[in-house]
């Protein structure tokens, strides 16, 4: 089941590649709706994405009924008092995708309670009926990471950084698939991109030390 799941995604995300123009976004820029609640379902840590929001800001006014989305797909405390204090500009009109919000938010609570598969095809179903690919790819990552299937993920993140630079916390989760495919220097090229963004970001700081023991580099 795991692996007819992530070959069909595999299939989509592809082929929505090619047919897709690239997307034109680089740089830090406001978080849309979108991108937040990937992170909050593709299992970031939250004080990452708390710098995420407080760096970038956000690019809508959140209510009510967003909020329940990111409570659902897992978002905690630290969360929601970084969204209360961000800096928001109004969402430009015909942004957001409600049934790609709804598929985001289900799959991160999937995630989080061990559905796996389920999550994968929710993501699946998702992709093939939304243009958004670096969200719903990136939240797929994280389902494949858990599933230790880190080449795979891997793919995924390496060609969201090619379509969509500036898509948030992609160098951290790289480090952590370079370095369990046995591949600590460039894990370690990974996590410096992803300190010079946040300098107090945990993943990348943990993973910056599984490398360098790797490579042996003690002091």
């Amino acid at each position: 089941m795991q692996r007819k799941t992530t070959l069909t995604f595999l299939l989509c995300f592809i082929t929505v590649i090619f047919i897709s123009e690239p997307v034109a976004r680089c740089g830090p820029r406001p978080l849309s709706k979108a991108e937040l609640l990937a992170l909050v379902a593709g299992d970031i840590l939250p004080e990452n994405i708390a710098f995420d929001i407080q760096s970038r800001g956000l690019a809508f006014v959140p209510d009510a009924s967003y909020k329940s989305l990111l409570k659902s797909a897992g978002a905690d405390a630290k969360v929601f008092a970084a969204i209360s204090a961000a800096k928001t500009t109004p969402e430009t009109a015909g942004a957001s995708d409600a049934q790609l919000l709804q598929h985001l938010s289900h799959a991160g609570e999937l995630i989080k309670s061990g559905k796996l598969d389920d999550a994968g095809d929710e993501l699946t179903d998702a992709l093939t009926r939304s243009s958004a690919k670096s969200e719903i790819g990136f939240v797929m990552g994280m389902v494949l990471i858990k599933q230790t299937r880190y080449p795979e993920a891997g793919a995924i993140y390496s060609q969201i950084l090619s379509e969509d630079p500036g898509f948030p916390e992609l160098h951290t989760r790289l480090s952590t698939t370079y370095y369990q495919t046995g591949d600590p220097d460039e894990a370690l090229r990974q996590t410096k991109a992803a300190l010079a963004e946040n300098p107090n970001n945990p993943a990348a700081h943990m993973n910056a030390a599984v490398s360098l023991q790797a490579l042996q580099h003690f002091d």
